[in-house]
């Protein structure tokens, strides 16, 4: 993979706040066997690669839906057999077919993939300030990331981009290249917020990488809307949800994920490394 550029994709998995939590009581939080993650996929795309994986993937739509002016490969739809892949659960053979190679186009796809989750149970737990109704009220100082703040204004998006923009960072340094970031849309609190994360990044650095270093290696991220059909948002949206069973520890794990767990194995820029959580 030695190119002057990179895109990095992200998708993103449940919600970049804890405001979710903030109405259960500390036992319920702290006792929780079913921990929610909140996580982002980011997916590594050479330029020079651009073209023929954006070309596969239209060839891909176009040869099973046809009929369709823009189908959107969305993991939890074709997972489920719905919406535009509904035809899947009535058409086995179809199926069947449609995901050998779906799964045939992830494997051989020039990419690396990275994974940052934030657990939020035990975020609160460790940080937490409860008030005497025992809901949590504000999150403590976390050495120089964050100051106090109430608990429904904290922005997860800052503590995962960290995390993924530190390896991205690593891996630009490496190949010798720049690398500029495309996200996916999801409202306009959340573009806000993802947007806050990613300048604050650019102003105060990630551990020890200057803000200058981050602005020259990764001067920009870009918000586009789904209905765009990038491939390479695409790719990140199937293979974080399979991603976050496998391999994020304490919630309950689906078994008929049709993409493997050798697969995203093969495709982790730097094995199970590549894949952090917090805290």
């Amino acid at each position: 993979m030695k190119d002057h550029v990179y895109h990095l994709y992200i998708d993103e998995i449940y919600n970049p706040n804890l405001i979710h939590l903030s109405k259960q009581s500390k036992k319920e939080i702290i006792t929780a066997t079913n921990h929610h993650h909140f996580g982002i996929a980011g997916v590594i795309v050479p330029m020079n690669g651009l073209i023929d994986i954006n070309f596969t993937i239209r060839r891909f739509q176009k040869r099973f839906y046809k009929e369709k002016n823009n189908t959107i490969l969305h993991y939890v739809d074709i997972l489920h057999s719905r919406d535009v892949f509904s035809d899947l659960k009535i058409n086995s053979d179809k199926q069947a077919r449609f995901i050998a190679s779906l799964c045939n186009h992830l494997t051989n796809f020039e990419y690396k993939l990275l994974f940052a989750f934030i657990d939020n149970h035990a975020l609160i737990n460790k940080y937490g300030v409860f008030t005497e109704s025992e809901t949590v009220s504000s999150i403590k100082k976390i050495k120089y990331l964050f100051p106090k703040m109430n608990v429904k204004d904290y922005n997860l998006y800052y503590l995962a981009l960290r995390l993924l923009l530190s390896q991205f960072f690593e891996f630009l340094v490496r190949t010798k290249a720049r690398g500029i970031i495309i996200a996916e849309s999801r409202g306009r609190v959340e573009d806000r917020n993802l947007r806050n994360a990613f300048d604050l990044i650019q102003k105060t650095g990630v551990n020890k990488i200057s803000p200058r270093e981050i602005r020259s290696l990764i001067p920009e991220m870009f918000i586009i809307d789904k209905s765009q059909n990038h491939a390479g948002l695409q790719i990140a949206d199937l293979l974080l949800y399979p991603t976050y069973d496998f391999f994020v520890p304490n919630h309950r794990t689906r078994n008929d994920h049709f993409i493997s767990k050798s697969l995203i194995m093969r495709k982790l820029y730097k094995g199970s490394q590549s894949i952090t959580i917090f805290p």
